[in-house]
């Protein structure tokens, strides 16, 4: 039997205290899970800050690189150089960028970055870039690989030829570099001796006398498309010339022989002048666009004189010479028939490296028979600087410094000389015969129908990389060798690890 009148009042009590209790647990956990998702907050920030911080370091490292790369020109290496220059490239990279460390300031947090270099053991044109970010403790790593490749040209030859090849009578001469031909004429020859060539490139099955050297010299196959000699060129350079004299600016003398060039008008094509003096000249060009070109047409050639005086072009520009050699001209070479004798000296500092600013023209004119070209000469003691250029013109040299391009449609070019021509010299000549004689060294390069050495003359190859006048296009040449002149560079596979 219960009692109704029981006490309650401890109830309560128990009640209350369980409720604050309850209550205590769950502000815990709200502090709980507030302070922790603060920390997770602070942490996941200093993970996106390393992460940028690592970005921007890569950025950094990669910038660098470029900038290197290109202050240091290696997309144009000089024939040679190739190895040296991707030894200066490792030398950079080990040096600046390896193991560099930078600091990237944020809002309210400093991060530093750590950029480490590691080239591919499997493949040597690959190097991957390490930037590691850190923020308060907290790291992270991206990589990003950079990628080179070889820039490749076609080795040129020493000599290619349509034909024959001989520099082995007349006391012989040197050949230095490769040579080819593609021996298009039945009966050519290929008669070589030394053992500077380096190689010789030929139609299948064409006999050809090689020097017995060791190691021994390789003979490759020309190959198929054979190269072609385009005469078009040289043709379609000189045709473009408009010498009607009612389109001719005539110069006058300033005063010294000094020339300027008044700007045309209307119709006007260009200029002319009476004669050259027999003295030093100077052409002003002006000081407007270093592209305009100036054609300048010659009437009167003393070429029976033993000229002298020097052609001095300065300004802005290129200067263009023209003359015209016609068979009834009565100042030709006394005594030799179809000599014309060129006694300028022109610009006359063989350290000049514009090769373009002066070229002359040479224009074979009427009373020539169709199978009699003129020959043009340029006696010992000359110096020209500039680049030559004739149709039917046969072309004669003396001992002279020379210092530039020839391209002719002429039948022969013949270098009498007892010293060395100074070059480089570049001689394209599809219809000629090229005979050096006389211990006549050409540094440079000949492209012509056949060429012949005696009297222990020299043909030293050296690369031509100016500019080709009248953009005449120079045959290709499959056979050739490739060798690397520069290097291209790309970033890749930018991921974090």
């Amino acid at each position: 039997m219960h009692r109704k009148d029981m006490n309650n009042k401890g109830v309560a009590l128990v009640t209350v205290v369980l409720f604050f209790l309850v209550l205590v647990i769950l502000l815990g956990g709200v502090m709980f899970s507030s302070i922790s998702n603060q920390n997770n907050a602070v942490l996941s920030k200093e993970h996106s800050s390393a992460y940028y911080t690592a970005e921007s370091g890569l950025n950094v490292a990669m910038e660098k690189l470029k900038k290197h790369l290109i202050d240091g020109n290696y997309a144009d290496i000089p024939v040679g150089q190739y190895d040296a220059k991707i030894a200066s490239l490792e030398n950079f990279l080990n040096t600046q960028l390896n193991n560099s460390v930078g600091t990237l300031n944020g809002t309210s947090q400093t991060g530093t970055y750590t950029i480490q270099v590691q080239k591919s053991l499997s493949d040597p044109e690959l190097y991957t870039l390490r930037s590691i970010g850190t923020v308060d403790g907290v790291s992270r790593t991206l990589v990003g690989d950079f990628k080179i490749t070889k820039v490749l040209k076609e080795l040129m030859k020493a000599v290619l030829t349509k034909n024959g090849i001989n520099n082995t009578d007349g006391g012989g001469g040197v050949i230095d570099g490769e040579v080819a031909s593609l021996m298009e004429t039945p009966g050519s020859v290929i008669k070589l001796s030394g053992c500077a060539i380096d190689a010789v490139t030929i139609p299948t099955g064409t006999p050809a006398t090689i020097p017995n050297c060791s190691p021994a010299i390789p003979v490759k196959d020309l190959g198929t498309p054979k190269p072609v000699f385009d005469a078009t060129a040289i043709n379609t350079a000189l045709l473009q010339y408009n010498d009607d004299p009612a389109n001719l600016i005539n110069l006058v003398d300033n005063g010294g022989n000094l020339f300027t060039f008044p700007l045309l008008s209307g119709t006007q094509t260009g200029y002319k002048i009476g004669k050259l003096p027999n003295s030093n000249i100077t052409f002003d060009l002006g000081t407007g666009a270093d592209n305009r070109i100036f054609e300048l047409y010659v009437d009167d050639v003393d070429y029976a004189n033993n000229l002298v005086g020097s052609i001095n072009v300065k300004g802005n520009g290129k200067l263009n010479v023209i003359i015209v050699i016609d068979s009834d001209d009565t100042k030709k070479v006394s005594g030799t028939d179809g000599y014309y004798n060129w006694g300028w000296n022109v610009n006359n500092n063989p350290l000049l490296t514009d090769l373009s600013k002066f070229q002359l023209v040479v224009k074979k004119g009427v009373g020539f028979s169709t199978n009699v070209n003129p020959t043009f000469t340029m006696p010992n003691g000359t110096v020209f600087v500039g680049s030559l250029l004739g149709n039917d013109v046969n072309l004669f040299f003396g001992n002279l410094e020379f210092k530039g391009f020839i391209a002719t449609l002429g039948k022969s070019i013949t270098f009498k000389s007892n010293g060395a021509i100074a070059g480089p010299m570049w001689i394209y000549a599809p219809n000629a015969h090229v005979s050096v004689e006389s211990g006549a060294v050409i540094n440079g390069a000949v492209m012509a129908s056949s060429v012949s050495l005696t009297s222990n003359s020299s043909i030293i190859y050296k690369t031509y990389t100016g500019t080709i006048p009248f953009n005449i296009t120079l045959p290709t040449f499959a056979g050739g060798a490739l060798y690397p002149i520069g290097i291209t560079y790309n970033f890749i596979n930018f991921k974090e690890v």
